[in-house]
């Protein structure tokens, strides 16, 4: 793996700082054009942005302290301020309060502007999974050795599916499932799916709904393979924290379709009246 790409003296350039990097770059782009598509004020598509940058970065590393609280007892400067230890999970759920705080002092209905995030959202994440992948930071999954867990043992998946990462910032010699990579390309079918999908939602808040689902049913799935520990912000419940969260997202996702998306979008004033040609190509 490749978890720095250059040094210029004592500066690095890192894999995954240069994939977030371009996710965030990418996902301007992609925010930008759908606001101008939904007839949303494009200048508050930076905001949105830089608001998901902000309370992702934060969030991210709260919830990693609370998932991981012994390593956040042992130095908790050095955790909050290193650039490892990120919760994915934790970043998305700050990111949107602050999200959300923008689309209302933007005049953005809350549904309306999900639904236009979420496929740059979707997009992303894959982005976020590349990084780990180059960079080998331990999100990978459980060893897919065949008998002994041992270097050079017998593999039933092909590489990239399953293989080490013995120069990683998390190294193993051991061939593990690359559940990153697995995650991305999920990442990306999910991103070609909610594209194709934008334009045939009626009610404000489905394709954000629909994502709920999607998301949280893959990432459900995919923490089974996974070495993350199994409990809930420290309280053992055989679950881990990632997998609560996804329950959660997949019950709100199904909340909505059976009650929500039974309302009239213009009659209950879920469109206002300057959004109603969003559904327009």
């Amino acid at each position: 793996m490749y978890p720095v790409l250059f040094r210029i003296g004592t500066f690095t350039i890192d894999s995954y700082g240069v994939m977030m990097a371009l996710g965030f770059l990418v996902a301007d782009f992609l925010i930008t054009r759908e606001f101008r598509r939904r007839k949303m004020p494009v200048q508050a598509a930076g905001n949105v942005l830089l608001a998901g940058i902000i309370g992702g970065i934060v969030g991210a590393k709260i919830f990693y302290a609370l998932e991981r609280p012994d390593i956040f007892i042992k130095n908790p400067l050095g955790t909050l301020f290193s650039g490892s230890g990120l919760t994915w999970y934790g970043g998305f759920i700050v990111a949107w309060l602050l999200i959300f705080w923008v689309f209302k002092r933007s005049k953005i209905p809350v549904f309306l502007g999900a639904d236009a995030l979420v496929p740059a959202l979707a997009l992303g994440y894959g982005f976020g999974r590349m990084g780990c992948f180059l960079a080998g930071d331990g999100c990978y999954g459980i060893s897919c050795c065949v008998g002994a867990s041992v270097p050079g043992c017998q593999t039933l998946l092909p590489s990239p599916l399953c293989m080490a990462f013995p120069h990683g910032v998390a190294p193993t010699s051991v061939p593990v499932l690359n559940t990153p990579v697995w995650e991305a390309t999920a990442a990306l079918l999910t991103f070609i799916y909610l594209m194709w999908r934008r334009k045939s939602h009626r009610t404000p808040g489905g394709l954000f709904a629909e994502w709920f689902i999607i998301h949280g049913i893959l990432r459900f799935t995919v923490e089974f393979v996974r070495r993350n520990p199994r409990h809930v912000f420290g309280i053992h419940m055989g679950l881990t924290q990632a997998q609560f969260i996804s329950i959660l997202m997949v019950l709100a996702g199904i909340l909505f379709f059976v009650f929500w998306s039974k309302k009239d979008p213009e009659n209950d004033g879920l469109m206002p009246e300057e959004f109603r040609e969003n559904r327009s190509p």
